[in-house]
């Protein structure tokens, strides 16, 4: 098959959060940032404060701004140079870092992750476009480019879309939810955003049709690496399963956004669900 023969390309927006109001206002509300406030206020970061201030050769505090912009020069610059040991990461002990990275972990838990049920309405037109065409996928005994359309469903987006997508569809859930006072208990987190949105991060979902045991399966990749999703068997999940599982998720009466658009919905927080973002129908094209 001639796939350069096959390929269409659409328009469709993919930053629906930008012209939304109400996620707008549920991000900047009190209730989502407290956590972060909390933790920028705590012993932590305050004794992070001044150990880096004294190390950089200050007689007083840096404020936490100046602070976190060595710490996102130290990073941008590391991961265009690997293999070197950026300036201004001397700045920070290994355990300063790890503050810092939770501290921007808590931001985004309590903005796109699930703490916050808003954002997950926010990608549930997308688990809704792969629910459609995997249950069209399950249904052909032999599926064919003409059965089914199209091989592939390729949307390319920015890095809070796939954040907002992750819960969705419920990928790096914490079972206990990071907060401004359990950060030593949190080392092995899910919700790391180093890891599951790091540059030119992407995310796959691969329908499988599979000559033993169940026929129909579907696996999950996050940044090339597969998802050990609960309740799969070592990532690969029964479509039977999944299909269960959002079966509700995606209702058209629940599964939209016109939300944003109603006047002053009610908000309310939930603790407790790009550069590149991949859907890939059937047959792996990544």
């Amino acid at each position: 098959m001639d796939l350069k023969q096959t390929y269409r390309i659409t328009d469709k927006p993919n930053q629906p959060y930008i012209n939304c109001t109400p996620w707008e206002q549920a991000v900047d509300d009190e209730i989502h940032t407290r956590e972060a406030t909390l933790f920028e206020e705590g012993p932590l970061m305050k004794g992070l404060i001044a150990s880096v201030s004294r190390r950089l050769g200050f007689t007083y505090n840096l404020t936490l701004e100046k602070i976190d912009q060595i710490y996102e020069t130290c990073r941008y610059e590391k991961a265009l140079h690997l293999q070197t040991l950026p300036a201004w990461c001397a700045s920070f002990s290994k355990r300063e870092l790890k503050i810092l990275e939770y501290y921007e972990d808590l931001k985004y838990y309590y903005k796109d992750g699930f703490g916050n049920n808003v954002s997950g309405r926010m990608a549930c037109p997308l688990v809704k476009d792969m629910f459609e065409k995997f249950s069209k996928t399950a249904t052909l005994r032999d599926p064919t480019l003409t059965d089914i359309g199209q091989l592939g469903t390729f949307y390319f987006t920015h890095t809070t879309m796939i954040l907002l997508l992750l819960h969705r569809l419920d990928i790096a859930h914490d079972k206990v939810p990071p907060t401004h006072d359990n950060f030593a208990t949190q080392n092995k987190r899910l919700w790391r955003t180093s890891l599951i949105d790091p540059f030119a991060a992407n995310l796959a979902a691969v329908f499988y049709k599979c000559s033993q045991g169940e026929e129909n399966q579907v696996a999950f990749y996050l940044n090339e690496h597969i998802v050990d999703y609960p309740g799969c068997n070592v990532g690969l999940c029964s479509w039977s399963f999944l299909e269960n599982k959002f079966r509700t998720v995606v209702q058209p009466e629940t599964c939209n956004l016109d939300f944003c658009f109603n006047a002053s919905p009610s908000l309310s927080p939930a603790l407790g669900v790009v550069l590149l973002s991949v859907i890939t129908l059937w047959s792996r094209l990544v």
